[in-house]
């Protein structure tokens, strides 16, 4: 639906970027220049035809024209400002080389002499103005300058127009190309919006890899059907700091589930709210079984989220902390102040120290307790801990006071996403996700790439009857 939304849009502005010359023509008449191109007038900048071109027009519509339209944006910022600086230097340059210096050493246009100190000087010029992007930190402009630039200095400047105006042709085509690109592509779709929908994402192995990230192209994704008023949002076993340095420059705007669901991050105050931490009676219960278990914890205080943990000779604790040192984690080695109010505790340890550590604690009724899977060494597990008003499902209900939505459409991955899963009206994950979210997803997205996530919510939020739409969805897998 993106693709030939983006199609459709890009024609459009492509044919309105030729036609302009049309009615350039028609001026060009009306003006009492020939109605055909007034090439040959080279001194005369103000016939119309003599300043635009509907080739380079055509060009930077081409150009700016991107899957969504942050990057377009990105794009046409680059040809406008490199068009600019390749296109005025390069006139500099040539029009004191055809003005003084030819007529000083008496050199013909066209003959080898002539030609051949042109050259030199351009390649010259082009270096300076590499050296000049370089220092002025503007290297995404340096293919569209040099490539204005020898347009400028070298090309036959359509047939012969004088260097200013044609380099004025140049930049003003340009311009407009993009500009009238930028406009087509900002219409919205003239589609259903369906802003009931709550689309909650996990951030882990979901939209964020441990490997890549967040893929660039996506983050301008996001941003994109995030301009459409569309409820996004995210959670993420982590801080808020983490995640807003993966997803950055694409920062949610709605209220996110972190730390497992023991609290509300508010990216627009970037408070956090709904905290949830343990009681001190369940805290000494928990410390003197990893006593006792000679087990290694890691612990999430409330407020700023700082991680303390005691000992890192444990290969499952050394593991995990090498793992979020790496995603810039506040980690400290300190004894928990007992003043500080705790909300979460990790424990990442072999699978039958986890489990005895389960088996102890699972009668109580105070805690939510979740063993998943850990990844990142074979036979260990991780054991989350916190209290029972926290848990993803419940700071779901909390995000009603925040958002408007009456149904939820959740994309998950891992195990630990159980919680939650059983809570949303509609379950998704992609086809890389943990057994227990596979047999449990209404639809499993047949690849294991995130920027088929984003197309689908892209398709749902436009879908003139989601619910039907999405039944299809469940019937086809």
């Amino acid at each position: 639906m993106r693709n030939k939304n983006k199609t459709t849009k890009t024609c459009i502005a492509l044919i309105i970027s030729l036609m302009i010359y049309l009615f350039l023509m028609y001026l060009n008449k009306l003006l009492g220049f020939n109605e055909v191109p007034s090439y040959y007038v080279t001194k005369q900048w103000y016939v119309p035809t003599n300043l635009y071109t509907p080739f380079f027009a055509g060009i930077a519509v081409c150009y700016a024209s991107q899957e969504s339209y942050e990057h377009s944006k990105a794009q046409a910022k680059s040809r406008i400002l490199g068009s600019i600086v390749g296109g005025y230097w390069g006139y500099l340059l040539i029009s004191i080389f055809e003005g003084p210096l030819v007529k000083y050493l008496s050199l013909y246009k066209g003959t080898i002499p002539y030609n051949a100190l042109m050259y030199i000087l351009v390649t010259c010029g082009a270096g300076i103005l590499m050296l000049f992007i370089k220092r002025t930190n503007i290297g995404h402009v340096e293919f569209i300058s040099l490539l204005t630039y020898l347009s400028v200095t070298i090309s036959v400047r359509n047939g012969g127009l004088g260097a200013f105006i044609y380099t004025n042709n140049r930049v003003l085509s340009t311009i407009i190309g993009v500009l009238l690109a930028l406009y087509i592509h900002s219409f919205p779709h003239f589609k259903t919006e369906n802003k009931n929908i709550l689309f909650l994402c996990a951030l882990d192995e979901v939209l964020y890899s441990r490997d890549i990230g967040v893929k660039p192209h996506n983050v301008h994704k996001i941003r994109d059907i995030c301009n459409n008023e569309l409820n996004l949002t995210y959670m993420s076993l982590y801080t808020a700091d983490h995640f807003l340095k993966a997803i950055k420059p694409a920062e949610p705007s709605d209220p996110m589930i972190v730390m497992y669901g023991s609290a509300i991050y508010h990216p627009k105050t970037k408070k956090y709210s709904d905290i949830v931490t343990i009681e001190n009676k369940d805290r000494i219960l928990i410390d003197n079984l990893l006593k006792e278990n000679n087990a290694f914890r890691f612990v999430y205080s409330e407020g700023d989220f700082i991680c303390y943990y005691d000992d890192l000779s444990e290969t499952g604790s050394r593991t995990y902390f090498d793992h979020n040192k790496e995603i810039d984690l506040k980690m400290v080695k300190a004894k928990v102040p007992e003043d500080l109010d705790i909300s979460m505790y990790i424990i990442v340890n072999k699978n039958e120290v986890i489990n005895d550590l389960y088996s102890n604690l699972k009668d109580h009724d105070e805690l939510i307790i979740t063993v998943s899977k850990y990844d990142l060494l074979e036979g260990y597990s991780m054991m989350i801990v916190h209290e029972n008003d926290a848990g993803k499902h419940i700071s779901l209900k909390k995000l009603k006071e925040y958002i408007n939505f009456d149904y939820v459409v959740y994309v998950g991955s891992k195990d630990y996403d159980e919680d939650i899963f059983n809570h949303a009206d509609y379950k998704v994950c992609l086809n890389n996700a943990d057994k227990e979210i596979l047999d449990k997803a209404d639809y499993v997205i047949s690849s294991a790439d995130s920027q088929e996530v984003i197309t689908f919510i892209n398709n749902v939020y436009h879908s003139k009857d989601y619910k039907r739409y999405l039944d299809s969805l469940r019937n086809r897998g």
